[in-house]
C-alpha cells in the first residue's frame, strides 16, 4: 500500500493522533511527572532532534526508544553500518558509492535515474525510495513528486563536537 501524505499513513496506522499534541501535554495526560518530563524524555528529544517536549507526542515517543526508557537498548560493536552492510549483503542490489543522483523519470515501466560520479549512469527500476531531504539536494523529480516534494518547510542544521577524554 502506499500513501499520499504522511497523515494519510499515521492515520492508517492509528498514529495521527499523536501527532496532534505536544509531548508535554501526552505525557502529563498519562499521569507522568512534570520533574520526570522535564528532566528525563527532554533530555532524550534534546538529543534526538535538538528541541524540548513541545514537539509532538509521537515524536517524542520515537526519542525515548533509544534511551533506555523501557525494554533493552543495544549497541553494536562497529556501529549501525553492520545493518546496513548485512542488508545490501543478503540481496542482489548493486551500490554505487560516490555518486550523486541528479534526476528521476518517470515513464510506463516505471522509472529511470540518472547519476554522475566517476561515471554517467542512467538505471531503471519499479519503484524508487528518495531519502533525504529533497530542500537539500538538486534532485530533479518527475510531475507530481516535483510539485509537493520538499516545499514549505524550513531544515534545521544542527552543529554537534564530541570529545573523548580520559
Amino acid at each position: 500500500r502506499s500513501f499520499e501524505s504522511p497523515q494519510e499513513m499515521l492515520e492508517a496506522l492509528q498514529l495521527f493522533n499523536l501527532t496532534q499534541v505536544t509531548a508535554y501535554d501526552y505525557f502529563k495526560k498519562l499521569g507522568v511527572s512534570d520533574l520526570f518530563t522535564q528532566e528525563l524524555i527532554d533530555g532524550a528529544s534534546r538529543c534526538n532532534y535538538n528541541q524540548a517536549g513541545t514537539l509532538n507526542g509521537f515524536t517524542d515517543l520515537i526519542s525515548l526508544a533509544g534511551a533506555g526508557v523501557a525494554g533493552h537498548v543495544f549497541g553494536l560493536a562497529n556501529g549501525t553500518q553492520d545493518i546496513s552492510r548485512a542488508l545490501l549483503g543478503s540481496c542482489a542490489a548493486t551500490l554505487h558509492l560516490n555518486e550523486r543522483v541528479t534526476e528521476i523519470q518517470a515513464n510506463q515501466q516505471g522509472y529511470v535515474v540518472l547519476s554522475h560520479g566517476n561515471h554517467s549512469r542512467k538505471e531503471r527500476f519499479e519503484g524508487v525510495l528518495v531519502a533525504t531531504p529533497l530542500e537539500l539536494t538538486n534532485i530533479k523529480l518527475p510531475g507530481a513528486a516535483a510539485k509537493f516534494a520538499g516545499h514549505g518547510r524550513k531544515y534545521q542544521t544542527t552543529y554537534v563536537t564530541f570529545v573523548h577524554g580520559q
